[in-house]
């Protein structure tokens, strides 16, 4: 006689996976309008100048970063404490 297997059904939001829980992807958040000013004119950069972040990157999806957002990243060091980087969000179709 065959063994019998139980299959249990899950809801698709039990499946889902938070990236920004794992303890290796570092803090990312989208800068306001006045924020990005701020720091493109500090630095005297263009968006376009930034490093570019995927609007498909996961960390940047789950945050609903947009092509055209500047994403804002902190990052734990052992050295520094934290540091900050910035990413110029581009979208997908246009890699802009």
């Amino acid at each position: 006689m065959a063994a019998k297997t139980k299959v249990k059904e899950t809801a698709d939001e039990d499946k889902e996976i938070r990236v920004s829980e794992h303890s290796m992807v570092p803090k990312h958040e989208i800068m306001g309008k006045e924020e990005k000013a701020d720091l493109l004119k500090k630095f005297n950069v263009s968006e376009q100048q930034l490093p570019k972040i995927s609007a498909n990157d996961p960390a940047a999806k789950e945050i609903g970063a947009k092509a055209g957002d500047v994403v804002r990243i902190m990052r734990k060091s052992q050295t520094a404490g934290k540091t900050v980087y910035y990413r110029y969000v581009v979208g997908v179709s246009h890699g802009e």
